[in-house]
């Protein structure tokens, strides 16, 4: 088992992420020996809990906890105030009390979605996360940010809500659909352009073990972002300077979701498109290389995703005027260059829709 622990300044003590395949069959083994908790609220959608809500009440059950199950459609146009406010008289109904924790069982949807019902609800419930998607497992489980989707953006309601343990089993990645699986790898190429370029380098040698969704050699991609997230989020918890460089493309990349009602892309492979323009305007300010830029263009090439639609830039700047790294009424986008290095620097709209033009006049056929 890898155990990476993340130790958050202002809380009181470190959690741990671990990661290790077949983990979700030993949860209740795990979670018995950290949380003093024999009531658990299971919070999934429908497709997770066909696969793995039996394996994880099982584990839990045997160890002398019971279990709560909610759940949730699956789907980004679920993550909404209206489904939280549906949880919340679930667990109302369920008799649900601070003496309980919550186990997100899911990916980043679920992550997030529960994450913010654990922080709110009665004013705070220990929360644990067991990502199932490759997205979540990279990413959106670890960090403590929360959050649920307006109709004019993503994550604009929300809160920093850290986990009190996080559980990864690359296993459960063998059930997902390889357009979710594959698009994820837009996250985790995220991290090879701000901080670990040597990742891609592996990624790049070893294509056919992620083909194959190899558990030992996804845990090793895992352990790596996480180590990389991990010492982000401690040294900026609540996402004021350097926890932004983990934005990268995702400022463009949530737009094209949001324009298209979370319907059209993963977030994986917005956000690749996101980075290219990232790119782009990081070419244009002298710190990025044509030849890097290339670079990350070949992996927009390599995922697989339905093509970029024809947007108005007027379209998409809607969105990107209340993006939350809107701050003082001014733009921080994250830029790279070369690429493994990572600065956030204000931008003008000027600039961010020169960015958008360029995307489109790329990649539109």
């Amino acid at each position: 088992m890898v155990t990476i622990p993340v130790q958050i300044p202002r809380q009181p003590a470190a959690y741990d992420v671990l990661i290790e395949p077949h983990l979700l069959h030993r949860l209740g083994e795990v979670l018995k020996a950290r949380i003093r908790c024999e009531r658990t609220v299971i919070i999934t959608d429908v497709n997770v809990a066909r696969w793995y809500l039996p394996i994880v009440e099982n584990s839990l059950h045997a160890h002398g906890m019971h279990t709560i199950p909610i759940v949730v459609p699956a789907g980004e146009d679920h993550k909404t105030l209206d489904t939280v406010r549906w949880i919340y008289e679930t667990m109302l109904d369920r008799g649900t009390d601070r003496s309980c924790a919550v186990i997100a069982l899911g990916g980043g949807v679920i992550g997030d979605m529960s994450g913010f019902v654990a922080a709110t609800y009665m004013r705070g419930l220990p929360l644990v996360q067991v990502p199932t998607t490759l997205l979540a497992q990279v990413d959106a489980a670890i960090g403590g940010k929360t959050g649920v989707n307006l109709p004019r953006g993503k994550n604009l309601v929300g809160a920093f809500y850290q986990p009190i343990l996080v559980a990864v089993d690359p296993e459960t990645l063998d059930t997902l659909p390889d357009r979710i699986y594959m698009a994820a790898f837009g996250e985790v190429i995220k991290y090879g352009c701000i901080q670990d370029p040597a990742l891609l380098d592996m990624l790049e040698r070893q294509w056919s073990r992620i083909r194959t969704r190899d558990p030992d050699f996804l845990a090793e991609i895992i352990a790596r972002c996480v180590t990389v997230k991990a010492a982000v989020v401690q040294a900026d918890e609540y996402d004021t300077g350097r926890r932004q460089i983990l934005n990268f493309g995702h400022t463009i990349g949530h737009a094209l979701e949001a324009a298209t009602a979370y319907t059209v892309y993963q977030h994986g492979e917005a956000i690749l498109w996101g980075m290219w323009a990232a790119g782009w305007l990081s070419v244009q300010k002298g710190y990025l290389s044509p030849e890097e830029l290339g670079a990350i263009e070949h992996w927009i090439e390599r995922i697989p995703k339905p093509t970029l639609r024809r947007f108005k830039v007027d379209q998409l700047w809607y969105h990107i005027a209340v993006d939350k790294k809107v701050r003082d009424q001014t733009l921080h986008f994250i830029l790279v260059g070369p690429i493994g290095r990572a600065r956030v620097e204000p931008v003008t709209e000027t600039e961010v829709r020169a960015a958008i033009t360029a995307l489109l006049e790329r990649f539109v056929e």
